[in-house]
């Protein structure tokens, strides 16, 4: 059964620091695996409660023999209280296992008490740390990742996989299944789990099984040849359901046919490990996740479901990693009611509707994934659910990249989303997700749509050459755009119409084909603190009935005028910087007018004024700086 870790430190305020545990937390799970030739999960305190969660059922589950606690010692950690029960506890449960290596401590930065034989005899965790044998990363926490700390890692990696194998290497007993009479010491596998006592490895042989199967109890499932050969068909259930409390499956084809209401795959509770399996179902969902179950999914095919490829809810966890998750009717992964798996570099693709959905209280921790070419959006938030998701590549999408709606939620960061064939993020009623740090670019359509009272946190994004408005607020939305740069669009920057809404600040608006900030029917932003600039026509443009307060912008270099109003418009422009522009500073006409009050309108091509007379009487002039 597969082996985990878990990585104990106090988090750190320094983003340096974190990405060090992160690539840590990357390495070790790689190289641990791979000496160890079988998974090797390694769990980051910044997981939290999953963390926690993961923790207390390996205790429940009598794993800890093949569970490491890896407490990353630092002075602040030895200062808290809560840290320090932690370590006690896997203290006692190690003693009970009559062991001495499944605590593994890294030194992260000194401690001079460690030396000190009389405060580790007065303090019990400091008493164990010094009686055993410490990894000493002091000089290397912030070092790159070179040779050297390369070499490091690989001694820190053979220490955990020694101390690991001594209960993982105990030979298993092995028992076959064959068809063949004689051939086996089972005809199938069926009779072979109900006849187990537990912890068997069972070898399954080339051959087209009809079985419907049930594992309650520890086992190994694997196929003993090529998986293409070795088939596990049902059509009156699931084709496997895993009650627990742990196991492993691998190397088989699972398919569920046509006839029954339920899965290819039914993950009930406990720990299962797959790997390496294709798995299809003409029924509801390839792979179900319920009831608390927590698995993990690795390196499998899941397609063609006629309902979703993999779903995980009531409360269901999990880790899905480097899966290839395509052509499923419904979404590739659904996430709900209070589901939380860790989706990790799978393949999610070509999906007959979305790629991924999280809906009604679903979460999810949702990473360094590909997902592209789906007919619906790439990803769909709805009805409060409240994913993370970060550094995935969402692009090429039939639709959208990502949909957000109906209250759903998200932290949406550090994501590629591109060339898809509508908004690259689109956010409506009520949607509200946080989107930091993505490039959304090379969109058919705007690259970030907010509308129908949509709403949304976009901050220090780069929002670039997408067929429409970098961000286009419309029908009542009032999303909060920070820091963000919008270049380079084939249409504007921003468009905010349709008595929208939405307050925008220090943004970098520059080099788009329209305006860089156009305001009209009834739009009515607050804009302060933006630069906007560089535009191959207007910097402002703002008409048919637009609003909106402009406060201490900087609107320069644009190839037109700096501002331009008409069309009944009366927004107000306070303390802006408007230079350098092709035209004048600020053109007023077709009955346009507004409130312009100590604006720098020095250094335009054609002046700082043109005001049509349809125009003067609307246009209100107040300590302006002209020359």
């Amino acid at each position: 059964m597969y082996a985990a870790g878990f990585l104990s430190y106090v988090r750190f305020h320094d983003a340096i620091d974190r990405r060090q545990i992160i690539e840590l937390r990357r390495h070790l799970e790689n190289e641990v695996g791979n000496l160890l030739g079988s998974p090797f999960e390694l769990y980051d305190d910044a997981d939290g409660a999953a963390w926690s969660q993961h923790w207390q059922r390996r205790f429940e589950q009598g794993l800890m023999d093949r569970t490491l606690f890896i407490p990353v010692i630092t002075p602040a950690y030895l200062s808290r209280q809560a840290r320090r029960e932690e370590f006690l506890r896997c203290l006692q449960a190690e003693n009970d296992l009559k062991r001495d290596d499944l605590i593994q401590p890294i030194i992260y930065a000194g401690v001079a008490a460690l030396h000190d034989p009389a405060q580790c005899s007065a303090d019990p965790v400091l008493e164990a740390l010094a009686s055993r044998r410490q990894h000493d990363w002091r000089d290397l926490h912030h070092a790159p990742w070179n040779a050297e700390k390369l070499n490091r890692l690989s001694a820190l990696a053979s220490d955990l996989a020694k101390a690991l194998k001594r209960t993982l290497l105990a030979p298993p007993i092995i028992v076959t299944v064959d068809p063949t009479p004689g051939q086996g010491d089972y005809t199938s596998i069926g009779e072979a789990l109900s006849s187990i006592k537990g912890g068997e490895r069972i070898l399954i042989r080339p051959h087209l099984y009809r079985e419907v199967l049930v594992m309650d109890k520890p086992a190994d499932l694997v196929g003993d040849g090529d998986s293409e050969e070795i088939i596990i068909e049902a059509s009156e259930g699931s084709v496997l359901q895993f009650l627990g409390p742990y196991g492993r499956v691998a190397n088989l084809t699972l398919r569920q046919l046509e006839g029954a209401e339920c899965f290819g795959v039914e993950i009930s509770g406990g720990q299962l490990v797959m790997e390496d399996c294709e798995i299809t179902s003409a029924s509801y969902a390839c792979v179900a996740i319920v009831d608390g179950a927590d698995p993990i999914l690795r390196r499998n095919r899941i397609h063609g479901g006629k309902q979703g490829g993999v779903l995980v809810q009531s409360d269901g966890k999990g880790t899905l990693e480097d899966n290839d998750i395509y052509d499923n009717s419904l979404a590739g992964v659904e996430i709900r009611d209070g589901g939380d798996p860790l989706l990790r570099r799978n393949r999610i693709h070509d999906g007959k509707q979305g790629g991924i959905l999280v809906q009604s209280g679903g979460k999810g921790t949702i990473e360094e994934n590909d997902i592209f070419a789906n007919a619906l959006a790439g990803v769909e938030i709805r009805k409060g659910g409240d994913p993370l998701l970060q550094r995935n590549r969402i692009h090429d999408g039939l639709q959208g990249g990502i949909l957000v709606q109906s209250d759903g939620k998200g932290t949406i960061k550090d994501n590629d989303i591109y060339g898809n064939n509508l908004a690259g993020v689109e956010i409506r009623e009520a949607g509200n997700p946080l989107l930091r740090r993505n490039r959304i670019g090379e969109g058919k359509a705007s690259g970030v749509y907010v509308h129908k009272n949509g709403l949304g946190t976009l901050e220090d994004n780069d929002i670039f050459a997408n067929a429409r408005a970098g961000v286009e607020i419309g029908d009542g939305a009032n999303p909060v755009v920070r820091r963000n740069i919008i270049r380079d669009g084939q249409q504007g920057g921003v468009l905010v119409q349709t008595h929208a809404r939405g307050t925008l600040k220090q943004n970098d608006i520059h080099g788009n084909n329209f305006s860089g900030l156009e305001i009209r029917n009834g739009g009515d932003p607050l804009v302060q603190h933006n630069s906007i600039r560089d535009g191959k026509q207007g910097g402002v443009l703002i008409h048919t009935e637009g609003k909106g307060t402009l406060e201490q912008n900087d609107i320069a270099g644009n190839t037109r005028a700096g501002v331009e109003i008409g069309s009944a418009s009366t927004p107000v422009f306070r303390a802006n910087v408007i230079r350098e522009n092709g035209y004048q500073g600020i053109w007023v006409h077709d009955g346009g007018g507004g409130t312009f009050e100590n604006n720098d309108l020095r250094g335009n091509s054609k002046g700082p004024w043109l005001v049509e007379a349809a125009s003067a009487g609307r246009t209100v002039k107040i300590n302006n700086v002209e020359k």
